[in-house]
């Protein structure tokens, strides 16, 4: 705590994060009095124009900064960052670029210690993990950091999953890194996470590089393409194919057998099967993302109860 800190244990209240149970008070403080940490298990650009739209509408931070005070005695009377740095960030430039001073002085919630670093990133990781962007690209991302910063035993401790699903989070990131050329970055992490859910045997070297300059070529364009490749890659005629440089998914697909010789409609035993094996190109993954999702869940029960009426009928 800072020497100029004149705060009592009565001023501070208890906030529960996982398993970190901190004791903080609310305060207002100078801009440069925040330091950002960093090894901080959040990544990529901080410069949100968004972000400093909705700070310039509301007046301010409606989220106070989480800080501690500084473990280094260099910045004593100054509070290191745990989580806000973003919204820190974007303060910054409005005070700096924008000329906005009334942003210099940014509300906080003050530990009343520094943290060890494990309960700085249990803290961090426990506020991060409800957040709406979570399951854009931050859990692989973070899992990520976290190896790189602690053992993958303390990163699976951490995120509360096992090593197996941290090293498979890491390899997901580390995927969707190598598809920066694609025509729509955004998409490289889903991508990437079809990829992974592929049969190992299926996306092993050199196939998981000629999948990804493909992606980064404009050529494979979606995730369906991707997940058309569990049967492509099975067929070592359309295989080829798919490897030559510059092919289509739809001319690989063109050398897989009994391609049209039903059309959908005429023959319901090869449409059940189409219907079988397109629910099955659907990974675990993706599945869980829909997590409450009514209208996917009306959908499932329809085709279950059309399913059980045409067994009856089949039956009799």
């Amino acid at each position: 705590m800072s020497s100029k800190d004149k705060s009592t244990a009565e001023d501070y209240s208890e906030r529960h994060l996982g398993s970190v149970v901190l004791k903080i008070r609310s305060a207002t403080v100078d801009l440069y009095d925040l330091v950002p940490n960093p090894t901080q298990p959040r990544m990529g650009p901080k410069d949100d124009p968004e972000l400093r739209k909705n700070i310039l509408e509301n007046n301010g931070l409606l989220e106070p900064i989480l800080v501690e005070p500084h473990p280094n005695p260099e910045y004593v009377g100054k509070y290191q960052i745990i989580d806000g740095d973003r919204r820190w960030n974007n303060c910054k430039i409005l005070v700096e670029a924008d000329k906005k001073e009334m942003f210099r002085k940014l509300p906080v919630e003050i530990c009343n210690r520094t943290l060890t670093e494990e309960e700085r990133l249990r803290a961090w990781v426990s506020i991060h993990i409800h957040r709406k962007d979570w399951s854009v690209k931050e859990k692989e991302r973070t899992a990520y950091r976290l190896v790189t910063i602690v053992d993958r035993a303390m990163a699976a401790n951490l995120l509360g999953i096992t090593i197996r699903e941290v090293d498979k989070l890491v390899k997901t990131f580390e995927l969707s890194d190598r598809m920066s050329s694609s025509p729509n970055p955004d998409a490289s992490i889903t991508y990437a996470r079809e990829i992974i859910s592929l049969p190992e045997y299926i996306r092993a070297e050199p196939l998981e590089s000629a999948i990804v300059k493909k992606i980064n070529n404009g050529i494979i364009t979606s995730s369906k393409q991707i997940r058309d490749l569990r049967y492509i890659l099975k067929n070592e005629a359309a295989k080829a194919v798919f490897l030559k440089e510059g092919s289509t998914i739809d001319e690989a697909n063109a050398m897989l057998p009994g391609q049209e010789v039903y059309p959908v409609g005429e023959n319901i035993t090869v449409d059940l099967e189409r219907f079988e094996n397109l629910l099955k190109s659907y990974s675990w993954p993706m599945l869980a993302e829909l997590k409450g999702k009514s209208p996917v869940l009306q959908r499932i029960q329809e085709c279950k109860k059309l399913l059980e009426s045409m067994e009856d009928i089949i039956k009799k």
